[in-house]
């Protein structure tokens, strides 16, 4: 089994105790959703360069589904967040957070909630005012509903009308006499 380096430039977060207070971090997170991108399409790789060249003090990273919320390296963020020791996300895309709204607004609440700045870099996206927060939220919902219509096109199709459906289907508002 092929194991995930890691990122060129990682820098682990101190783990001794210390008296004076710490400055906060700038924390970088990066996602693919399968190995496949991982290993064969470096798109992870491609991403993780992208962050490295930002300067955060940390990147963390997952290669899983954006459709779930309990990606090891999203609740490091999240844990890191709440404990007060991170100044800024940097992200590529706002998708990278999720592919749910849910859990998109669950990462941004938690943002805000903490007034830690959230860095986007392929969209212009500021929490800090409303035309950023409605970016923010038209964004999640275009990344919600790729997902629904990449599971659409795994589902079986709707069957070819029969000869007493076909009239609604072949002829806009039944307007067949036949």
């Amino acid at each position: 089994m092929t194991q995930l380096p890691p990122p060129r430039g990682f820098k682990p977060i101190d783990s001794e105790p210390s008296t004076t207070p710490r400055k906060k971090k700038s924390v970088a997170y990066g996602r693919v959703s399968s190995r496949e991108q991982a290993f064969n399409s470096h798109a992870l790789e491609q991403q993780l360069t992208r962050l490295e060249n930002e300067k955060p003090d940390v990147i963390i990273y997952d290669v899983q589904s954006g459709k779930k919320d309990d990606r090891s390296g999203l609740m490091e963020v999240l844990a890191l967040i709440q404990g007060g020791e991170v100044s800024e996300v940097i992200i590529t895309r706002i998708d990278r957070l999720g592919r749910r709204i849910a859990i998109i607004r669950k990462c941004v609440d938690l943002l805000q909630q903490y007034e830690v700045n959230l860095r986007v870099l392929d969209q212009d996206i500021c929490l800090g005012n409303a035309g950023g927060r409605l970016m923010l939220n038209l964004l999640a919902s275009f990344a919600e509903m790729e997902v629904d219509q990449l599971s659409e096109r795994g589902t079986p199709r709707q069957s070819a009308p029969t000869q007493s459906t076909a009239r609604f289907f072949l002829y806009p508002f039944c307007l067949h006499h036949g």
